[in-house]
């Protein structure tokens, strides 16, 4: 049958993707939506509930008593790649049977998906990388004056556009609908690392935009939403180490990447207009 129905933890980019391009019907969880219709009847359910923390505390907000009827429903979580440590020195290629990290950023991170395991154990965990698409990219948080993202140094990027995320949680999904699932990691009985195959360096991608904001169709296209393409953008400055995020199993569950680079991936964020669903 495969996956047709998603309850969707929290309002999230990637939950109103999903509904808005793919053929399946997305219901919305969260503390601002409506009570969840009694006969709804998920086969998977997606959690993109980021961490709330008061004083000190996780205060996911999991939905328990709501969920306390779907205890066999395939469940994914979409954490981040932010869990890994940074490189010091040289090159750290990190896959999902590498050590996380013990800083503070990655801590938190691994807290949430440790309360979800503590309350599902069979989930899924994806950790995605830089996520964007359409209304949500580089250039036009750039044009917006928005991003501090050449302030980071000339570290490797490790993206995923939301489309290839969602065809990514699609596809586990319906392995663990199946039951043919698996995915180890570090730590993890079930582990996905949502990262396209050709992470980018900070100044590959300042190189890329400065001629990608040369075009006239994109400055058209910012331009009708009232903004300006930068005519300059800083140079990185040097790091003592990259980290580069690699993924063992997304190639294996979606084949080609519709959106393998964050070339390709720009343009469709800027120039493509509204679609209708697809698969």
């Amino acid at each position: 049958m495969g996956i047709q129905r998603i309850l969707c933890l929290g309002k999230s980019f990637t939950g109103g993707y999903l509904s808005a391009e793919f053929p399946v019907d997305v219901q919305f969880l969260g503390r601002s939506e409506p009570a969840l219709d009694p006969n709804f009847e998920p086969d998977l359910i997606l959690d993109t509930v980021p961490a709330v923390h008061e004083e000190g505390t996780l205060q996911n907000p999991l939905y328990k008593r709501e969920l306390a009827n779907f205890a066999q429903v395939p469940f994914v979580h979409i954490s981040s790649t932010s869990v890994y440590p940074s490189s010091s020195d040289g090159l750290l290629e990190v896959d999902e049977h590498s050590p996380t990290g013990d800083s503070e950023s990655c801590r938190r991170r691994l807290d949430v998906e440790e309360a979800v395991l503590s309350y599902r154990p069979d989930a899924l965990i994806i950790r995605a990388g830089g996520l964007y698409g359409r209304g949500r990219s580089l250039p036009q948080f750039l044009a917006r004056g928005r991003s501090r993202f050449f302030e980071r140094g000339n570290e490797i990027i490790s993206r995923i556009h939301v489309h290839d995320l969602c065809r990514l949680v699609l596809a586990a999904g319906q392995r663990l609908q199946d039951k043919t699932a698996e995915f180890y990691g570090y730590e993890r009985k079930n582990l996905i690392n949502g990262v396209d195959p050709n992470p980018s360096t900070v100044e590959e991608t300042r190189l890329f935009l400065l001629e990608f904001y040369k075009r006239s169709d994109v400055q058209k296209a910012l331009e009708r939403e009232g903004l300006v393409a930068p005519a300059d953008l800083p140079s990185p400055g040097e790091v003592p180490g990259q980290r580069k995020v690699l993924s063992l199993y997304a190639a294996e569950l979606i084949g080609r990447f519709r959106f393998p680079d964050f070339r390709t991936g720009f343009a469709d964020s800027i120039l493509r207009s509204e679609s209708k669903k697809d698969d």
